[in-house]
């Protein structure tokens, strides 16, 4: 065996060298991060894998608020919807407290206040991607049906709680719902209905006016005022809760911006060095070919004595 001369050692080393210098300008170039496996900079991997674990958490948390913002819209439109309601009875009301209206004509109003019970009971049961809105934890689950026969003229179908807390940018988190046990049924401690209850004060004035009641019908329209004042803050509510989800999904927004200028600076290629790098190697690679081509080509037959004639 010919052992390799020291020449040709030093030019196989320089060829793999500048191989190597080739395979990783190439891959930076198609990948266009500088950073393609952790033998690149062991010691930058550990904050880029933190910094992907950032940006994946912070985009989790942008994609749960566009959610909740949707329902959140959705709360605001059906309440102001049911504001809306509250004052077409109060409407009425005032309507069925004039001297001309007779026990016919007041009937005749009930039955426009029950369409607006209906509607009022469809707004309590609003749903979202077939999430009901205003039913808390149990939202596979209404609330409240309309029972013209009940008290209020609904039947309760469940009582919900409401745990969840959203959350926001950074560690806020903050409350973005309330039930339709607490918007359209206020209640005492004792389960009775408040001056507040929406749900009560239009079945009191359907009631008034099925029964010719003047002085129920009268009493109705101070009752439907506080109901609406009450629509009006749960209204407001929302409107705070809408606040705060655009206000965390700008932060989020701002801290993904920040988060992948930085993931950027540690992974991504500088493309214009990596480029002219590519070609130094290559031109490299095709030099140190065109030499190997002009070495001399000994094999073992150049050596051996030449055969006796």
């Amino acid at each position: 065996m010919f052992p390799i001369n020291s020449e040709a050692q030093q030019f196989l080393t320089s060829l793999n060298t500048i191989q190597t210098q080739l395979n990783t300008a190439e891959q930076q170039v198609s990948t266009g991060l500088k950073v393609n496996s952790a033998s690149d900079a062991p010691d930058e991997l550990s904050p880029i894998l933190q910094l992907h674990t950032d940006i994946q958490q912070n985009q989790n948390v942008q994609n749960n608020l566009n959610s909740v913002q949707t329902t959140v819209t959705a709360a605001q439109q059906a309440l102001s919807s049911s504001v809306s309601l509250l004052q077409n009875a109060s409407v009425i009301a005032t309507e069925a407290t004039g001297a001309d209206q007779t026990a016919t004509t007041r009937a005749t109003l009930a039955q426009s206040v029950e369409a607006i019970q209906e509607q009022m009971v469809n707004n309590s049961t609003t749903t979202v991607n077939g999430n009901f809105v205003f039913s808390g934890d149990q939202t596979q689950t209404p609330l409240y049906q309309l029972d013209l026969n009940a008290p209020e003229g609904v039947d309760l179908l469940a009582t919900a709680t409401n745990t969840n807390l959203v959350q926001g940018d950074g560690t806020t988190q903050f409350s973005a719902s309330l039930t339709a046990n607490q918007i359209f049924d206020d209640t005492d401690a004792s389960g009775n209905p408040t001056a507040n209850n929406v749900f009560a004060a239009l079945n009191g004035l359907r009631t008034a006016l099925l029964n010719n009641d003047s002085t129920g019908i009268t009493n109705s329209i101070s009752a439907l005022q506080t109901a609406s004042t009450f629509m009006n803050n749960q209204l407001a509510f929302y409107g705070n809760a809408q606040d705060q989800v655009t206000s965390s999904l700008n932060n989020l927004q701002n801290d993904s911006v920040q988060l992948q200028t930085q993931l950027s600076s540690l992974q991504d290629v500088n493309m214009t060095s990596a480029i002219t790098e590519l070609t130094q190697a290559q031109t490299q690679m095709q030099a140190a070919l065109a030499a190997q081509a002009r070495f001399p080509q000994t094999t073992l037959f150049d050596v051996l004595p030449a055969p006796a004639a």
